[in-house]
């Protein structure tokens, strides 16, 4: 699967190590919508330079906040229902949601602060924290 594939650390066990799961059109309703979790979704192309560097970053950030929501990763190619539920323009684009609903779209490549600083900002509103409280 691309980007992620790449990133494991040979060095720790693979149970050890969070990952980052590819999703499908088919698996999403069921692993996004209808999640208990909040989600974020990583959105890519095999052809986008500005992919491949923002996949650890979106890696790296999840590893960091697993206990806060599920990550899940997908090639715009492959799957078009996500993109156009994540209204993606361009790529990379991550999503955040709750409940289903988008919470946060982020187009672009960004950082690991901005990106963790987002999910923590965006999960402690109270309006999202009293459904899920981590």
């Amino acid at each position: 699967m691309g980007f992620f594939s790449k990133l494991r650390d040979k060095t720790r066990p693979q149970s050890d190590a969070p990952q980052v799961e590819p999703i499908s059109d088919e698996d999403f309703e069921q692993r996004v919508l209808k999640s208990a979790r909040p989600v974020l979704v990583f959105l890519w192309s095999s052809t986008c330079p500005y992919c491949a560097k923002m996949a650890p970053n979106v890696k790296n950030v999840y590893s960091r906040t697993r206990h806060l929501l599920d990550a899940f990763h997908a090639n715009v190619a492959d799957a078009p229902h996500i993109a156009a539920w994540a209204q993606v323009r361009s790529v990379p684009t991550t999503v955040l949601a709750i409940n289903g609903k988008i919470i946060e779209i982020v187009g672009g490549f960004k950082p690991e602060q901005y990106l963790e600083e987002l999910i923590q900002t965006r999960l402690a509103l109270p309006q999202y924290n009293a459904n899920h409280p981590g």
